[in-house]
């Protein structure tokens, strides 16, 4: 998929627009979350490929980071995802208030010069990506 300001082919919109409906059916779904969070990262892949990528909750009462899959990260690389200090510095960015994916290279600054991407995702190989927050229809971040 292409940057949202980019042109698409009808077939690359028919691509996602099928992505999108069985992700949304896959999210209604009553089976476990885990495995339910599995199918949705698979289904991503065919629109957005990626090396890694994981979902997880946000406790609204604690703030605390909920793993439900994950594909591609080291174990150190998701601790530091699902830190206290990675999701202040997610608010300290922006990053829960745009409503949009942001990419790396899209952060405020030098993303060279955000710990995070210097000292976690770049030495573990990673040298571009996006993340955007989950909401619900009236805005409230319920996960990554």
């Amino acid at each position: 998929m292409r940057c949202h300001d980019a042109q698409m082919s009808a077939v690359e919109v028919d691509s996602t627009i099928g992505a999108m409906g069985t992700i949304a059916a896959i999210a209604s779904d009553t089976g476990p979350v885990t495995e339910r969070g599995r199918a949705v990262l698979e289904e991503l892949k065919r629109i957005i490929p990626f090396e890694a990528g994981e979902i997880c909750s946000i406790n609204p009462l604690t703030g605390e980071s909920m793993l439900i899959a994950s594909e591609g990260y080291s174990q150190q690389v998701l601790n530091e995802l699902h830190s206290v200090e990675l999701h202040e510095l997610m608010e300290d960015l922006g990053i829960k208030f745009t409503g949009w994916p942001v990419r790396m290279r899209d952060l405020p600054g030098d993303p060279l010069h955000n710990w995070a991407v210097a000292d976690v995702l770049y030495p573990a190989g990673f040298r571009e990506g996006l993340t955007m927050c989950l909401r619900t229809p009236d805005g409230r971040v319920t996960g990554v």
